[in-house]
């Protein structure tokens, strides 16, 4: 006797409870396929705002760059033009300042002018004490001693002799003839050489007796190299 065939259960795509897969993945699609798309345009709009701000950021960028580099362009210019500025200021005062371009013959010429005045005693004081006062006081000295005129070498005072101030060379003298006539003489020589000199010709003396100056009853020509002279030659060129 045949046994019968169990008889399987038809084929059926719904769940036990009665869904089938096609409705499931459907549902899913249609869950997710919105917030895909959110991100997708949240992501595509994240790409836009960054092009956005990279865009603006560098415009923004280069108009700081301009200023900064306005502003470096106008520091470089006022330092050209303040080192300019300075240059000028600096020859102008190397002019006034320079050391002097006396020759040996200049000196022999205006000592032999003097020389006729040969054992004249003299003193040579600078106030203030520079460069410039140092170098012309150290001038007249050489000429005085080449035409043998009894005199040191230049006195550098701390503080001007008696309140006595002078801007340039000042000669003075005692009132003996034969000192004016030497302080003349020199006025005369240092003005075609060194610098120009000023003092009284004529008359009495402006300084003898002062106190700390010199002795007007001793013969004495007393010059005193100041503030500010004037000398004659300049080695400097503008």
């Amino acid at each position: 006797m045949r046994r019968a065939n169990a008889v399987s259960p038809p084929q059926n795509s719904k769940s036990s409870q009665g869904i089938s897969m096609d409705e499931v993945a459907i549902a899913t699609a249609s869950h997710w396929a919105p917030i895909l798309e959110s991100i997708a345009d949240a992501a595509f709009a994240i790409v836009i705002l960054a092009l956005a701000v990279e865009l603006i950021a560098g415009r923004v960028a280069k108009r700081f760059e301009r200023t900064i580099d306005a502003h470096r362009e106008s520091e470089v210019a006022s330092l050209n033009n303040e080192t300019e500025r300075l240059k000028s200021e600096n020859l102008k005062l190397q002019q006034q300042a320079a050391i002097r371009d006396i020759t040996p013959q200049q000196i022999e010429e205006a000592a032999s002018k003097l020389s006729k005045f040969s054992g004249q005693p003299a003193k040579i004081v600078i106030f203030p004490v520079n460069f410039e006062s140092n170098w012309i006081a150290n001038e007249v000295h050489a000429i005085l001693h080449t035409a043998k005129w009894n005199v040191d070498f230049p006195v550098q005072l701390p503080a001007p002799p008696n309140g006595f101030m002078v801007q340039g060379i000042w000669v003075d003298r005692s009132n003996d003839p034969a000192s004016k006539s030497a302080a003349n003489a020199l006025r005369e020589a240092l003005g075609s050489t060194v610098a120009a000199a000023s003092g009284i010709a004529d008359g009495d003396s402006l300084l003898a007796g002062r106190s700390g100056l010199f002795d007007p009853s001793q013969p004495m020509v007393w010059i005193m190299v100041g503030d500010k002279p004037t000398p004659l030659h300049s080695w400097v060129k503008p």
